[in-house]
This record gives C-alpha cells, structure tokens and sequence, in this order.
C-alpha cells in the first residue's frame, strides 16, 4: 500500500519527503521478493537523487530475476553513467537469464553510453548468443547511434543464416530455420535509426530480394524512409506498383516515401489508394498527407468513403496535414457521419488544422456527442480556428463536461484563443 501511495504523489508532482528513499532503500535490500521488485520500480522515479544508484546496480545481482529486471529498467530511468559498466557486466553474462540480459541491453541503449557499443556488437554478432538478446542488442546500437554499429549490423542484414540451429535426423545434420528474422529486422531498424548513408544500398538490396522475409523487408523499407536518401525512392516505388509483392512491405513502402518527401512518389501513391488491400490504402494516404501535394487533395477527399475504417482515418489526418480548404465540407460530412468514433475524432482534429471558420458550428455541435474523446477533440479544434463564437459553448458546455479530459481540452482552447486575441 505504501508503495502505492508514494506511486500517486509522484504521479501528482507532491512533494515526498527524503525518509521514503530510505525506506524504499532499505524495502529493496531487505523485502520479499515481491517488495524489492516494487521498490526498484519506484526507485526509478527518483531521477534527481544520487542515493538510489548503488542501490539499484547492486540489486542487478539479487537472486530473483523479477528484481534484477525491475532493477535494469530503473536503472534506464535513472540515467546515471555509473550503471554502464555494471550493465554491460550483467549483458556478458551468458548465465543470466534472457530477460535480465535483454533489459539489461534496453537499459544500455536508453542510457545512450559510446562504452556500451563495443559489448553489444560481440553480442549482436555471435552467432551462437540467444537470438532474442541479440535482437535487444540490435536495438540498442539503433538507440546510440554510434556509426561504429554500422557495418555489424549491415552483416547481420545480410546474413540470412542468421538464427539457424543444427540438429541431427536419420538424414544427417539438418537446419532448424526458427526466429533469426527477428534480429535481422532489428539491425534493419537499428540501421534508419542511426542514419548513415552507408546502409542505404544493403538496405534496397534487401527490399528487392522477394524471396527474403517479408517482416525484414517491411523494417528495411521503413528505415530506408528514415534515412531519406533519395537513392531508395524508385526501388520504394517499385515496391509499392507491385501488386505481387507482400501488402505489408507495400504498405511499408508507401509510409516510407512519404517520409522521403519526393513529389516522384505522389502520382503512384494516388493510384495505391485504390489498392485492393487496406493496409496498402491507408499507407498510401498517410504517405500522401506526408509529401504534402495539393495533387492528393482530391483522391484523398474520395479516400474518406473508403470501406476500412484505418484508411478513412488516414485520409482525414492528411488531408489536415495538407490544409486545403477543398476537404472542408467532406471532413465535415466526415465528422457527422461517420460510422467510425475514431475516424470522427481525425476528421475534428483535421478540421482544426485547417482553420477554416465553416467547420465552427459543426465543431460546437458535436461539444454534446455521446463519445467524449470526439468532444475532446471538437473542443481543441475550435481552439485553433480561434473564432469568437466558440467561447461560449466551450466555457458553459465543454468546460463543465463530465470527463476530465474534456475539460482540459475546453480550457487549453480558450486559454490559446485569448493568446492569440491577446
């Protein structure tokens, strides 16, 4: 109950006096395992004091492992370069359990320290190291960002091996091909974490390969996208035209170029929102809303009568990013309409991001729609189109709405109207 309690005033910004981090302290040296594991976890939270660090890495070596997790993850929290070493330690460690060691990796890449690199890469490149720890490791180097890591997990990438255990049958030594996927998908993703342009081409060279894993190749295009090299818009889009090709690593493919940014994706992004399958549509208006076009104004416009409801959403969020005044009266039909409570709440939100002042009656009436996250975002809508007719049914309607948030959204609105006023 203590721990609970000391939880809330935290979560609250109060004020806890310096006599409950001993306690905590003496609870994580002292307490079943169950109360060592929740002091760690409340320990973490203590960001500012210098007392929970030795606590914490000590608890690194406790017998239970729940603790020693608990202990790793508030150790990320901390953030405290002191905890490196003994992470990395505990990382090396091939007696420990997964868990420990994977959080242990989660913990290195949060704290961001360039000593970590070197022993997350002999993980990450051991071959006969657990697939799941190396998969951490791939992440943490993503998180750094040391182009150290670089060429490591290129290899890993390229590695299609990667993961394949041996056993023996009547017809001799045979593979077992199990989860080696995950960790390549990792180094791909580590890879458009980092950013170096040296992986751009290993990276098509994948996303070309059908035949591989789709699951790489949908993080590999995605992290092409992350790179924003302008070598992988005509293989992306490649990617996306062909319709024999897996729908998920095409619609990977349309996000990504809509992060690239280059108007050569537009004219096929139009077209894949025709595409039979959903996934592949609502990429494509996402990737559309990314690149900005006034072009897609109008295939997006159509996109809100999409059977799936993730597609119409997309297309109402981009059509927001775009802000042409055209999508006005359909992300109003949208916003009445709709089947969809959270295709709703994107066409109020696009609405807002627009500004223009015809969405303000349609915004001030659904103030009193029976979903409250669509109240929520009608009243921060009228908050951005700033016009003087919404301050009165958000001070006398939204701000005495049920829910809380709704009445944050009423107040953050007025509160922004009169700055702008002001």
């Amino acid at each position: 109950m203590r721990l609970k309690l000391i939880l809330t005033l935290l979560a609250l910004s109060m004020p806890v006096i310096a006599d409950e981090v001993d306690d905590l302290i003496f609870d994580l040296k002292y307490g079943t395992s169950y109360v060592r594991e929740d002091a760690a976890e409340v320990l973490g939270h203590y960001r500012a004091d210098p007392r929970v660090v030795d606590p914490l890495i000590a608890a690194l070596r406790d017998e239970a492992s729940e603790v020693k997790i608990a202990a790793a993850l508030a150790l990320s929290s901390v953030n405290d370069s002191k905890a490196v070493d003994p992470l990395i330690a505990v990382l090396a460690d091939k007696g420990e359990e997964l868990e420990v060691r994977r959080n242990a990796s989660y913990a290195l890449g949060y704290i961001g320290d360039s000593r970590a690199v070197d022993p997350l890469i002999t993980v990450l490149t051991d071959e006969y190291e657990e697939i799941y720890v190396r998969d951490r490791a791939a992440m943490a180097l993503g998180d750094i960002g040391d182009p150290r890591a670089v060429d490591p997990l290129i290899a890993v990438l390229n590695d299609e091996d990667c993961g394949v255990s041996w056993a023996v049958d009547t017809l001799g030594i045979v593979p077992l091909f199990g989860v080696g996927w995950i960790v390549r998908s990792s180094a791909a993703e580590a890879l458009g974490y980092i950013g170096d342009p040296e992986a751009v081409d290993p990276l098509i060279t994948v996303l070309n390969d059908k035949d591989d894993d789709s699951d790489v190749r949908d993080d590999v295009a995605r992290s092409l996208g992350m790179i924003r090299d302008e070598r992988a818009v005509d293989p992306l889009i490649a990617v996306l035209n062909d319709k024999d090709d897996n729908s998920y690593v095409r619609a990977a493919a349309a996000s990504a170029l809509g992060d690239l940014g280059d108007l050569r994706a537009v004219d096929p992004l139009i077209v894949a929102l025709m595409d039979e399958y959903s996934y592949v549509r609502g990429g494509a208006a996402l990737g559309l809303g990314d690149i900005g076009d006034p072009r897609a104004v109008d295939p997006l416009i159509a996109a809100l009568k999409d059977k799936d409801k993730f597609t119409r959403s997309s297309a109402a969020r981009s059509l927001g990013k775009i802000r042409n005044q055209r999508a006005v009266d359909s992300l109003i039909v949208t916003l009445e309409e709709d089947e969809d409570g959270y295709v709703r709440r994107v066409a109020a939100e696009a609405l807002g991001y627009i500004g223009d002042p015809e969405a303000v009656d349609p915004l001030i009436a659904v103030l009193r729609d029976e979903d409250s996250m669509i109240r929520a975002a009608a009243a921060s809508a009228l908050g951005d189109i700033n016009d003087p007719r919404a301050i009165e049914p958000l001070t006398y309607l939204a701000l005495r709405d049920e829910e809380q948030y709704v009445r944050w959204a009423a107040a953050e609105a007025l509160e922004n109207m009169e700055a702008v006023s002001g």
